[in-house]
C-alpha cells in the first residue's frame, strides 16, 4: 500500500508516505526483527514433508520477502528521492528469498529435489553479499557463494551498492572509497554477465523489474564518477527530494554514455 500511494501524483501526498509511513513500516519491522529473519537451521536443505513443515517455511519466507521488498523501496528513495536510506546494511542479515518459481511452484515442482536446493541463493544474506563484493581478494571460491543468486539476489545486491554509494557521498568519503566501491561494481557485472548468459532473458518479462539490474548498474557507475544528483541549496545538497526531476535530467545528459 505504501508503494502505490508513493506513485500517487499528489506530491504532498508522496511526501507524507515517504517520510512518515513508511518510516512507521521500517520500524514495525525492525521492532520484529525481520532484517535478520532467516529460516530455521535445515529448512534449505531438504525439502518439508509435513502439512506443519510448509506452513513453518512459507511463513518464514513471507517474512524474509517482506523485509526484502523494504530493503529495495528504501534503496530505491534513496537513489531516485536522495533520501537517507533508513535500513543499514549492516543490520540485513536475514535470509536471501527464494526463487520467484520456488515461491509460486505447483506441487509437482516442489517434489524434485533438485529443484529445492538450486531455488536458495548460496549467500546467507546482504550483508554477506556486500562484504564478499568489497573485499580485497577475490578468487573462485568467493565467486562460488554467489550461486543461484537469480535476477532478484542481483538486484537486491546492485541497490546495495547505491545505498553504499549514497551514504560514502553524505559523509564525504566517497574520493577514499571509490576505487573499492568500483571494484565491487566490476565484480558484480562479471557476476551478472554469468547469470543472465546460464539464464538469459527470453522477452516473456517472467523476472519482471529484476531484468532491470544491469540499468541499476550502469546509474551506480554513473553516480561514482559524476557524483549524485542533488539540487544546489545555500552552497550545500537538498536530501529528500519530493521530485524525480533532478535525476531524470542527471541520466538523459549522460545516457549516451559507454561504461565499461
Amino acid at each position: 500500500m505504501a508503494i502505490l500511494l508513493h506513485w500517487n501524483k499528489d506530491r504532498a501526498s508522496r511526501r507524507r508516505v515517504r517520510l512518515h509511513r513508511y518510516a512507521d513500516l521500517v520500524a514495525a519491522a525492525r521492532n520484529l526483527g525481520l532484517p535478520s529473519h532467516r529460516h530455521s537451521d535445515g529448512a534449505q536443505a531438504a525439502m518439508p514433508t509435513s502439512e506443519r513443515e510448509w506452513d513453518i517455511f512459507f511463513r518464514a519466507e513471507e517474512a524474509v520477502r517482506l523485509v526484502n521488498w523494504i530493503f529495495l523501496v528504501d534503496s530505491s528513495h534513496a537513489i531516485f528521492h536522495h533520501a537517507p536510506p533508513k535500513l543499514t546494511l549492516s543490520e540485513m542479515t536475514g535470509n536471501f528469498p527464494c526463487s520467484d518459481e520456488l515461491f509460486a511452484a505447483p506441487h509437482s515442482f516442489l517434489q524434485q529435489q533438485k529443484s529445492w536446493h538450486w531455488a536458495f541463493p548460496k549467500l546467507h544474506s546482504i550483508a554477506e553479499g556486500m562484504s564478499l563484493l568489497m573485499r580485497d581478494s577475490w578468487t573462485d571460491e568467493l565467486l562460488a557463494e554467489f550461486q543461484h543468486l537469480g535476477y532478484q539476489g542481483f538486484f537486491i545486491l546492485i541497490s546495495g551498492l547505491h545505498e553504499i554509494i549514497f551514504s560514502a557521498e553524505a559523509t564525504c568519503s566517497l574520493a577514499a572509497v571509490k576505487p573499492v566501491v568500483n571494484r565491487a561494481l566490476t565484480r558484480w557485472k562479471l557476476l551478472w554477465d554469468l547469470h543472465t548468459q546460464d539464464v538469459p532473458q527470453d522477452g516473456s518479462g517472467r523476472f519482471g523489474f529484476y531484468e532491470n539490474a544491469g540499468e541499476y548498474w550502469w546509474l551506480a557507475k554513473l553516480f561514482l564518477d559524476k557524483g549524485t544528483p542533488s539540487t544546489a541549496e545555500e552552497g550545500g545538497k537538498v536530501f529528500d527530494q519530493d521530485s524525480m526531476e533532478g535525476v531524470n535530467d542527471f541520466v538523459r545528459r549522460f545516457v549516451e554514455m559507454r561504461m565499461e
